[in-house]
């Protein structure tokens, strides 16, 4: 295998750290939610249906698609904005903030998406912030205890039981605790046994 082909083989994924993900999912979803909110506000002081189009003349121009769009609709153009608004019976400034913070959210989303009327975190950004926190096996210690562990896994879920030499019980995995501490790159659960994340990274 040339050098070139080993660099492209992608060293073998042993979980993910859960933690990591919920904490990158849940940054990003509030902001997704700012956004959303700032949109509904808008929606409700015009009462229109929104649309695609409008949704990024809002992240575009911010306040300022507000200002544009009453302005638009002014009974008396050649007035003050405040005696138009006083006339229109609108308080446009509340919106202000919101579409501030929905500006600058939008900026700094990386795994969101506008899916019609609103913003989502797409199904390629769940994956995106899962390999972050992939846990990977990149030394040949690794890769080999991750071997190892899954050959023992699939061995004792396919019989059900434990060597008696080992000193361990039957198929409802009594003393699965001492399998756990003992094998120390296989987990050992009411489900059955699988690979170990932790155990094989920390080889």
């Amino acid at each position: 295998m040339t050098a070139e082909a080993k660099t492209a083989v992608k060293d073998p994924v042993l979980g993910y750290n859960r933690d990591g993900v919920r904490i990158m999912t849940e940054q990003e979803s509030k902001k997704v939610n700012e956004i959303n909110e700032a949109f509904q506000a808008v929606d409700d002081f015009f009462g229109e249906k929104p649309t695609e189009k409008q949704r990024r003349e809002i992240l575009e121009k911010g306040y300022d698609f507000v200002l544009e769009k009453l302005k638009a609709k002014f009974p008396f153009p050649n007035a003050t904005k405040e005696f138009n608004y006083e006339a229109m019976g609108v308080d446009p400034s509340p919106l202000e903030s919101l579409l501030t913070v929905a500006s600058k959210r939008h900026k700094f989303l990386e795994y969101s998406a506008l899916n019609g009327a609103w913003f989502e975190i797409t199904e390629k950004g769940h994956q995106a912030i899962k390999s972050k926190h992939a846990i990977i096996a990149n030394t040949d210690k690794q890769k080999e205890a991750l071997k190892f562990a899954e050959e023992l896994s699939e061995l004792f879920n396919k019989y059900r039981w434990i060597p008696s030499k080992l000193g361990f019980h039957n198929a409802n995995f009594e003393g699965k605790e001492r399998v756990s501490k003992i094998l120390k790159v296989v987990n050992v659960t009411d489900k059955g046994f699988s690979p170990s994340a932790t155990g094989i990274k920390n080889l």
